[in-house]
């Protein structure tokens, strides 16, 4: 072959880079994060009751006053699939009466899902749960209406629980209707609840919730290291090779050996 020949050849296959779309990934999307390790209240953050604090690096909602107990909400843009982690420390200030509850809700409805870690002899949100059985000293979630439409229960006694961080992961999913709890301390999980909630009430999440709760006063809760997360549900294709032209070469690197970055929780 000419000499010519060959160098337009060669001009010609560096021109035209092939990139076939062979695998997707989907990134999570940060709705919201804070390790509360200032003094000041993140302005996204809504207050409620009588005492609510940041101070030594947590979130504290504290039971101070009869039925005036701290709580939050934070607002977001609606999504169908929402994921929240946190650290959680529960005092029930030696109360019986302790109905602590985190969770998510909707706009659109007044209802809401909880996880509550509860010490209540009298609830009548919680007991007795959808199997007839009272369940009032023991990890639960539910909604927060009454009659309940679904619930879920640790067969663990709250009261040993209390005073120390607990790690939690909480999602939800509108399309399949699963609420889904784990928490854990130190690295070993302690329990796993999961509920499918009604067709009727699977709505997007725009809330995230959390707060004190019960009787008469003495008890609190708090949190550290926030972080709400939604699946974005974008689908990025990724090549499995490509040319690049470097010093009259054409050069095929593999895709296993490119660097590919997606959005992660901070």
């Amino acid at each position: 072959m000419p000499r010519t020949f060959k160098i337009a050849a060669l001009a010609i296959a560096a021109s035209v880079i092939a990139v076939p779309a062979t695998s997707v990934f989907a990134g999570n999307m940060t709705i919201f994060s804070d390790n509360f390790n200032d003094a000041v209240i993140d302005s996204r953050i809504t207050t409620f009751g009588d005492s609510v604090t940041q101070h030594n690096g947590y979130l504290d909602m504290q039971g101070n006053s009869t039925d005036n107990f701290g709580r939050i909400e934070i607002y977001f843009n609606p999504f169908n699939n929402i994921k929240a982690t946190f650290r959680a420390w529960y005092d029930n200030g030696g109360s019986n009466y302790y109905d602590p509850a985190i969770g998510f809700t909707s706009g659109i409805s007044n209802d809401h899902e909880y996880f509550h870690i509860q010490n209540h002899l009298y609830n009548f949100w919680q007991q007795p749960g959808l199997d007839g059985v009272n369940h009032s000293n023991h990890p639960a979630i539910t909604n927060g209406s009454v009659p309940r439409t679904f619930d879920a229960y640790s067969n663990l006694n709250s009261t040993n629980l209390y005073g120390q961080w607990l790690d939690i992961v909480m999602t939800y999913d509108a399309t399949s209707g699963l609420f889904d709890v784990t928490f854990g301390s130190n690295g070993i999980t302690l329990g796993d609840l999961a509920a499918t909630i009604p067709d009727g009430r699977r709505l997007p999440i725009d809330t995230f919730y959390a707060g004190t709760g019960g009787w008469w006063t003495g008890f609190s809760t708090s949190i550290d290291d926030l972080v709400i997360t939604t699946n974005t549900g974008t689908s990025v294709p990724e090549p499995d090779s490509l040319t690049l032209l470097s010093a009259g070469f054409l050069v095929m690197l593999p895709a296993s050996r490119r660097r590919r970055t997606s959005p992660q929780p901070s």
